[in-house]
């Protein structure tokens, strides 16, 4: 699956009504990220943040940090679909990664760039895929 069927997919609203909706984007977008982007960059301060880099299809930008604790393998994904207790034990796991960092609300440049987990979910895509 290519990047501009991604965007394709994500900017119809009803693809998105239940948990296996979200799950079957989940397991495209983690298969076009293991070999669809540029390059994958490492934060020099705080090296469990990533940016990826897209390719040409995607003007070369680069995405907001992804805090690479959050992510997981597609085996790991696979394995949370089949196994409930599984998936609720990684998302204990992922609760206490997803408070920011006390420097991003400090710092007056990463606090005016940088927002919690909750806009990028309900603010930020939404945004981007109505561009």
């Amino acid at each position: 699956m290519t990047l501009i069927q991604l965007m394709e997919w994500v900017k119809d609203k009803s693809h998105f009504k239940t948990i296996n909706d979200y799950s079957v984007f989940c397991e495209a977008y983690l298969s076009f990220i293991f070999d669809g982007l540029q390059a994958v960059i490492v934060s020099q301060n705080e090296n469990h943040y990533h940016f990826f880099q897209y390719q040409k299809e995607g003007n070369y930008n680069v995405s907001r940090p992804i805090n690479s604790k959050l992510m997981i393998s597609i085996e790991s994904f696979d394995k949370a679909k089949k196994d409930f207790d599984y998936a609720m034990q990684h998302i204990r796991e992922l609760k206490e990664e997803v408070d920011l960092s006390p420097n991003m609300l400090t710092d007056d440049i990463l606090s005016s760039q940088i927002r919690s987990l909750d806009f990028l979910l309900v603010e930020d895509i939404w945004r981007f895929v109505e561009i």
